[in-house]
């Protein structure tokens, strides 16, 4: 007892000195601390409108008037399985917002910012898009269309939205900008945007004092490798459409004039509608005047007395349309059909929106295409699924062991009850050693992978090939490890790309099944500590993975090429010669034009075939739909039958196509799950575009050290080794789009 008391007065007295050592430590911390940069606030993505899964523009603001500096700042937000991811970003001294890009993997989130100065934390704050006073807004659902609109006003695109045919938590959410410079500067930054539709009609907004060339840049790089632009140029277009105006690089032909259109039929035919455009107008000021373009490339869908007034236009892998009128002057803006004019503007139909399903979604785990890419690659060489009823036999003979057989034996045989403190640990480690040594067989002790690659080559007016490389891949992992990984993009020949832009992340599920990005429930995580992830870097540093365990990632990359598949178009304007000049052979190739599809099986190296009107086609939607007339002799009449879409198969190859071509075979209408995640694996809009695609899928086996070889899209490096092996299932496919003759 005197012990215990005189350690109580030995712990109280040193409480004093514990206390003034923390004020003491407090008084002499570094001057840093208080001279430091403060953390103002946070803006999130687009007026506060982002969506989860993909990279994001976030501003950091700092208290102006604090002084002092720091050299780095800190990110981190929750991935797609809620681990903390870490985003760093250089600080300079004079700056009041530091720009990032960072990737939320929860609908309802958090972000923490550190601002550091070397290793030492000298301001920290952490906002929320939850609660009564959150920072921000929660993210938008992966699924959910984002569009951006840039004009002095509002441009009647959420009037168009609120009357498409879905639900009003699937459509599309539009954000309004009437300041240009809140657009990114860089083109990841666009990475949630669907579509951009931007209004010339006070040009000033524009111009190159607001808007800089980086940003113009920006722009021009996200359309070129899969965005899309619809912008409206009319009573402004002479200033708008010069060549010094930074916007001008994306008109589809050369200003020429101003005229005025007596007639309005082509935009009233192009929209469907029943309402003349002119109806009501009176005044003189008020009457169309659009602009006359001259040399026009693209398709021209509306036009007026020769006059094109609805262009579309390919710009890489991504589309201009071009409007030649203003959406947000009269008489467009008081049209009672301008909202139709926005849908067909924007491609809205709303009738290829996938429903949902939640019975799906816990029975498959995903109702999204790529969520059943992500399943698909969840399977691995030399790794097995226990099976649910093994499971259930193993758990009631263990039962039976512990609890009857236990009591029963020792009842008859051992006459000792208590020896039960020996037989039932006993038959408990037994057990434990029996279920490691039966997942140890079931799961391996390797790094398994399993990897898809679609490479998209377009053809360019130069003779070369831009190069759009996207990366899917699960790694499993048999032991709780940490993985450092890059991505090294391969040209045909295995040759490195030359001045590639990488860029590697998690790839998240889209919904609120198990595993979401929308989970309905906060679930927990074993992780604490953050690894690093960049934007551009291509690198994805000290990520942990549990044991028999899988992470899922995607990776995209960005290059050029001067070798393609060799094309030649005859003058009949139908015959088509094309000519493998890779040394690998392409399989199951297709050759899209038009609404039509030629089945052309395996294209050798160095071989050449030639399509033409004589030649076996189907149609595009038949073939992928498996389409087929049935006679029923009960209604003693013929019908049309689809095979319906396998979404429970675990084929990249079958899933892929199936997202190559996504809007052809009829979107969610015949697959029964959007595309919205990652739209841009969808080129089908292309072919309305006068352009050919070409698909074929090589063998893309890794040699014995891992490396890639010819054919193989991008090679997986893990401590800058490669991780993929011989065993490690891997495909991919090589998609080439073509320009056609435009006689044609």
């Amino acid at each position: 007892m005197k012990v215990v008391c005189i350690s109580v007065l030995l712990l109280l007295s040193l409480c004093p000195a514990v206390a003034i050592a923390n004020a003491e430590e407090q008084v002499s911390a570094p001057s840093t601390m208080s001279d430091a940069p403060r953390i103002a606030g946070v803006q999130v993505g687009f007026d506060g409108r982002y969506k989860v899964g993909v990279w994001t523009p976030v501003a950091i603001a700092l208290e102006p008037d604090a002084k002092g500096s720091a050299d780095a700042m800190d990110l981190i937000v929750p991935d797609g399985e809620g681990v903390p991811s870490r985003v760093t970003v250089t600080v300079s001294g004079d700056e009041s917002a530091v720009r990032a890009l960072v990737r939320f993997g929860r609908v309802d989130n958090q972000l923490t910012v550190r601002l550091r100065l070397g290793e030492q934390t000298i301001a920290e704050r952490t906002f929320s898009s939850t609660g009564t006073a959150a920072d921000y807004p929660s993210a938008l659902v992966a699924t959910r269309k984002l569009i951006l609109t840039v004009g002095p006003e509002p441009l009647g695109v959420d009037e168009a939205l609120r009357g498409l045919p879905m639900p009003a938590e699937q459509r599309p959410e539009c954000v309004h900008l009437d300041n240009v410079g809140t657009l990114p500067h860089v083109a990841q930054g666009y990475d949630g945007v669907d579509a951009l539709l931007v209004s010339t009609s006070q040009p000033e907004l524009f111009d190159a004092q607001h808007f800089q060339p980086s940003q113009c840049d920006a722009l021009n790089t996200w359309l070129r490798q899969g965005g899309t632009l619809v912008w409206c140029v009319g009573a402004q277009a002479e200033q708008v459409l010069a060549s010094s105006y930074p916007l001008s690089r994306f008109a589809p032909g050369r200003f020429e004039r101003m005229v005025a259109l007596r007639r309005t039929a082509a935009l009233e035919s192009y929209v469907g509608g029943s309402t003349p455009l002119t109806q009501g107008v009176r005044r003189r000021e008020d009457r169309l005047e659009v602009p006359q373009l001259v040399d026009v490339a693209g398709v021209v869908d509306a036009q007026e007395s020769q006059v094109p007034l609805v262009v579309r236009t390919p710009r890489g892998f991504g589309q201009v349309t071009f409007l030649a009128t203003d959406l947000d002057r009269p008489p467009l803006s008081t049209w009672a059909d301008r909202p139709a004019l926005v849908v067909r503007l924007l491609d809205l139909t709303g009738e290829e929106h996938a429903t949902e399903n939640r019975s799906d979604a816990m029975h498959l785990g995903y109702r999204n295409m790529s969520g059943q890419l992500r399943s698909a690659l969840d399977h691995y060489t030399g790794v097995q699924t226990v099976s649910f009823w093994l499971v259930i036999v193993l758990l009631g003979v263990y039962l039976m062991l512990i609890g009857p057989l236990d009591y029963l034996v020792l009842r008859r045989f051992a006459k000792r009850m208590q020896w039960t403190w020996v037989t039932f640990p006993t038959v408990v480690l037994a057990f434990c050693v029996a279920a490691y040594l039966l997942a140890d067989h079931f799961k391996g002790r390797e790094v398994r992978v399993t990897q898809a690659d679609l490479v998209d080559m377009v053809a360019d007016n130069d003779g070369s090939w831009q190069l759009r490389g996207t990366t899917w891949f699960n790694i499993f992992s048999p032991a709780t490890e940490t993985f450092t990984l890059n991505l090294r993009p391969q040209l045909p020949d295995a040759k490195p790309v030359d001045n590639a832009t990488v860029s590697l992340a998690w790839l998240g599920l889209p919904g609120g099944g198990l595993g979401g990005m929308d989970p309905r429930a906060a679930s927990p995580t074993l992780w604490s500590e953050a690894y690093d992830l960049a934007a551009d870097s291509g690198e994805i540093r000290e990520l942990p993975i549990a044991v028999w365990s899988s992470r899922s990632f995607t990776g995209q990359w960005h290059g050029r090429s001067t070798q393609g598949l060799e094309t030649a178009f005859a003058s009949d304007g139908e015959t088509i010669a094309l000519k493998n000049t890779f040394d690998f052979a392409l399989h199951d190739c297709l050759l899209a034009v038009d609404r039509w599809v030629y089945e052309l099986g395996t294209l050798e190296p160095g071989k050449a075939i030639t399509v033409g009107a004589t030649s076996r086609r189907a149609d595009l939607k038949t073939v992928l739909t498996g389409r087929k007339i049935v006679f029923h002799e009960d209604g003693d009449k013929y019908e049309t039958e689809s095979t319906p879409y396998d979404r429970t198969s675990n084929d990249p190859a079958y899933i892929l196509r199936a997202m190559m071509f996504y809007s052809a075979a009829g979107g969610a209408t015949y697959t029964g799950m959007s595309n919205e995640y990652q739209p841009f694996v969808d080129l089908s809009r292309q072919l309305e575009l006068n352009r050919i695609i070409f698909v074929g899928r090589a063998e893309s086996k890794p040699d014995a050290s891992g490396a890639g070889t010819s054919g193989s899209g991008a090679v997986l490096l893990r401590d800058g080794k490669p991780l993929l092996t011989a065993e490690d299932r891997h495909d991919t496919f090589y998609r080439f789009v073509v320009p056609r003759p435009v006689d044609y």
